[in-house]
Formats: structure tokens, C-alpha cells, sequence
């Protein structure tokens, strides 16, 4: 029987009535869980912060292209800037799928 992991502990406090599992299962299983919350939180930010940072460097082109001098194919610097964009911005629909 599936208790939908809200536990109610047994008379003796060792089993879920609703489940069968034991204290240390319902323990761990949370303890992964949140380990699970965190993990995607902080891919989700740094994901998120790859993507502005590409995003930051294409308005910079756009706006101030005459004071970049190592870079003197604006378009092929820009395209690549976008395909950062792009890979960025799939891993964070990625990550909002788990």
C-alpha cells in the first residue's frame, strides 16, 4: 500500500502504516530528496547565469563593437555567442524537466 510519502509511524514507531517502510527508509528517502532539491537548484542557477553572462557579452557587441579589438569578426563572434545562448538555455529546459 503506497502512503503517497506522507508516513504515519506504526504503534511501535518502526514501520509506516501506510507503507511498510521502516524509520530509516523514510530517513534516507528524504535525506535524497532534498539532496535531489539542492543539486537542481544549483544547476539551475549556474545554468542561468552561464546564459546571461552570453547574453551580456552579445549586447556588448551590439552596443560597444568599436572598443573590442581582439575580435575582429563581430558576426562569427556574435554567432557563437548565440550558440552559448542556445546550449545554455537547453540545459535549463532540461533541468525543468526533472
Amino acid at each position: 500500500m503506497k502512503c503517497q510519502n506522507i508516513c504515519i509511524l506504526d504503534d511501535n514507531k518502526k514501520y509506516c502504516i501506510g507503507c511498510g517502510r521502516t524509520i530509516e527508509e523514510i530517513i534516507l528517502a528524504g535525506t535524497q530528496y532534498k539532496m535531489k532539491e539542492k543539486l537542481l537548484k544549483a544547476w539551475l542557477a549556474y545554468a542561468e547565469g552561464n546564459m546571461q553572462k552570453h547574453l551580456a557579452n552579445i549586447q556588448v557587441y551590439l552596443n560597444q563593437s568599436v572598443g573590442i579589438g581582439e575580435h575582429s569578426d563581430i558576426l562569427e563572434s556574435l554567432e557563437q555567442e548565440a550558440e552559448k545562448v542556445s546550449y545554455w538555455k537547453d540545459q535549463i529546459e532540461v533541468i525543468k524537466m526533472l
